[in-house]
């Protein structure tokens, strides 16, 4: 039951916002309204979540605002991954990663890092996917973000898995464990 009342009112969150988008002119505000309402289906319809991260990414580009790309460009290329275009997420995440590195954010691109790196494994290119959460790792570790960094190790983890490398698998998965049981909760 718990479950289905956090859908349903997440349900009517996400239509206020459809009905705030309505009359928000092109501004940055909109662009947030697009990523909120994007964000709510990330998981629950891609396909939906990639019409409002593409619409964020157009209006974001017109307007200029490099960070707002960035977490559009992420966002679209996620959303891709979940539907199965890993060429297209790529390229989104490559151009995201890019931008990241133009700005000189290091945890930006580190979280671009990963989701480039958990779109090679998935696209079964698993020592591709290696190459990218290695650095996501490490920048997050600099960066201080516990949080991201166990993602990376994760991703590490699974990459080794499915190379059929169970020691280095285990290895990480376990540094993941310890490092998200630091985390404050």
């Amino acid at each position: 039951i718990g479950f289905v009342f956090t859908l349903s009112a997440q349900s009517q969150e996400t239509d206020s916002l459809k009905l705030l988008l309505k009359t928000q002119p092109e501004d940055t505000t909109r662009i947030n309204l697009l990523m909120e309402v994007a964000y709510a289906y990330y998981f629950s319809k891609p396909d939906s979540c990639l019409s409002f991260a593409e619409e964020a990414l157009s209006l974001s580009r017109k307007l200029k605002t490099t960070t707002a790309q960035v977490a559009a460009l992420n966002c679209v290329g996620e959303a891709l991954r979940f539907l199965g275009d890993y060429p297209r997420s790529l390229k989104m995440q490559m151009e995201a990663l890019e931008l990241n590195q133009k700005m000189k954010d290091t945890n930006g691109e580190a979280i671009t890092l990963s989701f480039i790196g958990f779109t090679y494994t998935e696209f079964r290119e698993y020592r591709h996917g290696i190459q990218y959460l290695r650095p996501a790792r490490e920048l997050s570790r600099q960066s201080s973000d516990q949080l991201m960094e166990t993602f990376a190790l994760t991703g590490l983890g699974n990459a080794y898995d499915l190379l059929k490398m169970p020691d280095s698998a285990l290895y990480y998965q376990r540094l993941a464990l310890e490092n998200f049981s630091g985390l404050k909760h």
